[in-house]
């Protein structure tokens, strides 16, 4: 690797230990579910998802015969991932490693990275691995899809005061009501916005629970930092239901393959 693991980057360590959180945040979150699993039975398997967490889709697509391997930085969230594979019974292949610098002996058809998890990488030279490490696990003719939002200029401008509820859900161990409200602040010469979630339990006061800093990168830019990392953009959506990509979509939704 070019580029060490930076203090910036990757600063969810309170999540990652504890993905029972996790689980609860993403649990009503599955608009991109039917997505992926049409792309991977379009494309074909086997398939390789970077950044899987605790299975949310990965599971889901073994379900549907899919034959899938799960990465994840986060030896906690694997370990939830497994437990609910086990529970689902499906059997898949989890991995510990960095998606910046991995080896696995064998190549995929589908490569996918959902849900914004690539803009927790916030270096040129962070980019640039990943990327590598995705072109040597493809096949000639597989594809690589991932999906990030389209920055939006109401939450980069918002003041580092702003409080704004984000997260709410039953606790997993009580009946008490468990609150995430993040603040933000945007640094546009680094293009990372720098959010801090803080936590509320029932009635208890607030803490700071994680940070979730992520990189910001506008339309044109991504399509070019592909370009030159040896990718060929074949499709970019702005929603998952596969609507062309325009000045309103929220979301940046690319299918790309390796360049001949």
């Amino acid at each position: 690797m070019n580029n060490k693991l930076s203090k910036n980057e990757w600063t969810l360590d309170k999540l990652y230990k504890d993905p029972r959180h996790y689980e609860k945040w993403y649990e009503n979150i599955t608009y991109d579910i039917d997505f992926y699993i049409k792309q991977m039975i379009k494309y074909g398997d086997p398939v390789l998802e970077l950044g899987c967490g605790t299975g949310r889709i990965t599971i889901p697509a073994a379900k549907n015969g899919i034959r899938i391997t799960g990465l994840d930085i986060s030896p906690e969230m694997l370990d939830f991932a497994e437990q609910n594979a086990k529970r689902n019974k499906v059997s898949i292949n989890f991995i510990n490693a960095d998606c910046r610098d991995f080896m696995i002996e064998k190549k995929f058809k589908t490569i996918f990275f959902p849900v914004n998890s690539i803009l927790h990488l916030h270096s040129r030279e962070s980019y640039e691995d990943c990327f590598s490490c995705v072109t040597k696990h493809l096949e000639k003719n597989g594809r690589f899809i991932f999906d990030v939002f389209t920055p939006s200029f109401k939450i980069l401008t918002r003041k580092p005061s702003d409080k704004v509820l984000c997260h709410e859900y039953v606790h997993f161990d009580s009946d008490e009501i468990v609150r995430i409200f993040e603040t933000s602040k945007f640094d546009m010469e680094k293009q990372i916005n720098y959010a801090k979630w803080l936590i509320k339990i029932g009635d208890s006061e607030e803490r700071l629970f994680s940070e979730n800093n992520v990189r910001v990168f506008f339309p044109e830019e991504l399509n070019t930092l592909l370009h030159y990392n040896g990718f060929e953009i074949e499709e970019k959506y702005g929603d998952f239901s596969e609507s062309p990509y325009n000045s309103n979509s929220r979301n940046q939704i690319f299918i790309c393959r390796k360049k001949p």
